[in-house]
Order: C-alpha cells, then sequence, then structure tokens
C-alpha cells in the first residue's frame, strides 16, 4: 500500500518536472532574429552609398566616386566616375537601368554631365547656363532632384535668379529627350518643355522640390512652401493633386495610394479609389521628418534615418503603423531600399546592408 501511495506521489511530480523541462530549450538552441549583414564586396572607398535600382538581373549602385553593378553573386563591375572634382551628389538618383547623372560642382551646379548605366563610358553634358542664363543651380531640397520616365524623358526643377519683391514666384522645371545608343548618348532639349507652375514660395522667393518620382511613365513633383503634389505628363502639363511632400504613388487593387508627409514632421497619405478624387489623411507620427517610401511585397515601407517601418492602410481609413527591427544597423543614413533576388539590400553611409526577404518583416521588440 505504501508503494502505490508512494508511486502515486513521484509519478505526478515526475510528469511535472519532465513537462517543465521540455518546454524550456536550452539557450544555445533559442534562435536570434537574423542580422543586416554589410556586403563584403563594397570596400571601404565605396561605401558612402548614394542611391540604388534593381532591375531582374543586376542592382546598380551609385556612391561618392564609383557606379557599381552587381548580381547575386556579388560585384560585376565598378567604374571609377569622379575626375571632374567634387562628386557632392546626395540628392541626385541613380536615375534607372537607363541613365544616371553627375555634376561638376556640389553647389552651383551649372553643367551635368549624364552617363549611360549599360556603359558608363558613354555619357554626355548638358550646360545649363547655356539653356538659360538666369539659371543658378538644380532645384532640390531632400529627396530625389531628377527623374526619367519609360519614353527616357528627363525631368528636372531648376532655381533662376530672383528679383527681390517680385511676386508670384514660380516652380520651373525642364524636361529633356535621351536619345540611348550603343557608343552614344544625345540630350535634345525642347524650348517648349519648360514648365511653369505659378504661386507663393518660402522667404528667398522660391519652391523647394523635396520629391520627384515617376508612376505609370507620368511625374510627380512634391513642394515645399507651399505643401503639394503635382503630376505632370510628356507634354508639360500639370495638375496640383494633395498637400503632401515628399510624396511617392503606388497602386493596389486599382486604388492609388500615395505616402508622403502632411506638415511638420507628420507622415500622411492619400487615397484615390476608382473613378474617385483624392482624399489626404494624417497617420500622426511626428518622427518622421525625412522619411522615404518604398513597397516590399505589397507591404508599404518607410525609411527614415537607421529606422524601418511598416505602414498600413486601406480606403476605410484603417492605418497602423509598426517598427521593424533593424538592430544590427550601425548608426547611419538609409539612402535607398530594394529587393532584389528576395533579399533586401539597402545603400547606406556605412555600405550595403543586405538581409533575406524572408527575415525582413520582423517587428522591433516593444
Amino acid at each position: 500500500m505504501k508503494t502505490n501511495q508512494l508511486a502515486l506521489f513521484f509519478i505526478p511530480l515526475f510528469l511535472f518536472f519532465s513537462c517543465k523541462k521540455e518546454s524550456i530549450p536550452p539557450i544555445n538552441d533559442v534562435e536570434e532574429n537574423p542580422c543586416w549583414q554589410l556586403h563584403p564586396d563594397i570596400e571601404l572607398d565605396r561605401r558612402l552609398l548614394i542611391q540604388s535600382y534593381a532591375t531582374e538581373d543586376h542592382l546598380f549602385l551609385l556612391s561618392n566616386n564609383y557606379f557599381l553593378k552587381m548580381d547575386e553573386t556579388g560585384l560585376v563591375e565598378e567604374h571609377f566616375i569622379s575626375e571632374e572634382g567634387n562628386l557632392s551628389l546626395y540628392n541626385y538618383p541613380m536615375l534607372n537601368d537607363k541613365i544616371f547623372a553627375v555634376g561638376f560642382d556640389g553647389y552651383f551646379l551649372e553643367k551635368l554631365k549624364v552617363y549611360s548605366s549599360s556603359n558608363p563610358e558613354v555619357f554626355t553634358t548638358i550646360d545649363l547656363k547655356a539653356i538659360d542664363s538666369t539659371f543658378t543651380e538644380i532645384n532640390y531640397f531632400s529627396g530625389n532632384g531628377m527623374v526619367v520616365n519609360d519614353s527616357n524623358k528627363l525631368l528636372f526643377s531648376v532655381k533662376k535668379q530672383y528679383v527681390q519683391g517680385a511676386s508670384e514666384p514660380n516652380l520651373y522645371l525642364w524636361m529633356f529627350d535621351v536619345i540611348m545608343e550603343d557608343d552614344a548618348l544625345t540630350i535634345e532639349f525642347d524650348q517648349e518643355i519648360k514648365i511653369e507652375i505659378p504661386g507663393t514660395g518660402n522667404l528667398n522667393g522660391e519652391k523647394s522640390v523635396s520629391e520627384l518620382r515617376v508612376f505609370e511613365n507620368e511625374f510627380y513633383c512634391s513642394i515645399t512652401s507651399p505643401i503639394a503634389t503635382f503630376k505632370i505628363n510628356d507634354q508639360g502639363e500639370y495638375e496640383e493633386l494633395f498637400p503632401l511632400r515628399h510624396a511617392k504613388v503606388f497602386s493596389r487593387n486599382d486604388t492609388l495610394i500615395a505616402l508622403g508627409h502632411v506638415g511638420g514632421c507628420d507622415v500622411g497619405y492619400a487615397i484615390k479609389p476608382p473613378n474617385d478624387n483624392w482624399t489626404t489623411y494624417s497617420l500622426g507620427l511626428n518622427d518622421g521628418c525625412w522619411g522615404s517610401f518604398y513597397q516590399v511585397n505589397d507591404q508599404f515601407i518607410m525609411v527614415n534615418g537607421d529606422q524601418l517601418w511598416v505602414i498600413k492602410v486601406d480606403p476605410n481609413s484603417f492605418r497602423e503603423i509598426k517598427e521593424l527591427d533593424s538592430s544590427c544597423i550601425q548608426s547611419t543614413s538609409i539612402r535607398s531600399l530594394v529587393n532584389f533576388k528576395d533579399r533586401i539590400y539597402m545603400a547606406t553611409h556605412e555600405g550595403l546592408y543586405v538581409k533575406k526577404l524572408e527575415d525582413f518583416f520582423i517587428y522591433k521588440e516593444e
């Protein structure tokens, strides 16, 4: 009887501790969040990355003095491109797989050197002062300074000499045709495609461009003072859409969604359902002043400094924003983000960070 009583006592105790032990794996078997890794092919003198662009087969990178071409195995081409002097191009994008541009001077750009992305030995030069003697510099604030669409139209904004006391200062945009050949690249400027958008500017009498983007072959230009985004077509016709700066337009199920900034540091968005007008909302996030926006696997991503956020919005005014884990990234500035061959690549001032797509959507622990 005593034996049975002892068994009844120890068996539950044994089962309790057995289950307890199985529910707590050894510390060495606990899987950690996969870290961002710096790509080993981007060496020290190429690490100050400015922009990136991905096609199906290649990833293109523009550093402070190099143009780089990569595939999934690593670096396949590099071209040193800063012979002309200071390559200060923080806000000049790697336009696309067709062309990229650099300036001869980082402060007062009178000449623009435009290269072929497929063959950077091929380039041409645009003398902006020769086009208009009142030109002073290319007009950008913090985002993309120029864009090119699928019709090979190159668009950017310029600043001109300001006459003190003049009213209604304009936003000036110039459009060029890019003619691509195997061993030559030609830029043609159509004198008729000089776009002037009137209205009040800042105290210096100018409108600052905060973002230029292409969506469905049309241009979208966001400005500050006042905050607004315009749509511009190939003929230079424009219309004002919504009060967002730094805006980028996406499509989801026939609904257009633009992410940007409403005012100050507030992150906002605008939605246009089919056969309806744009409606603008605020997300209420006040620490995303210079955030830029991307789309990864149908998810909207905001990059701000060294932070990554997932933004969820829909036409019914549902909105949510959650921060992604970026704990392995050194204190740096993320310049651009692309999805290439099921990996996420981030161009930064420290180099090229890479992470598997399946490990990207890991939220930061609160």
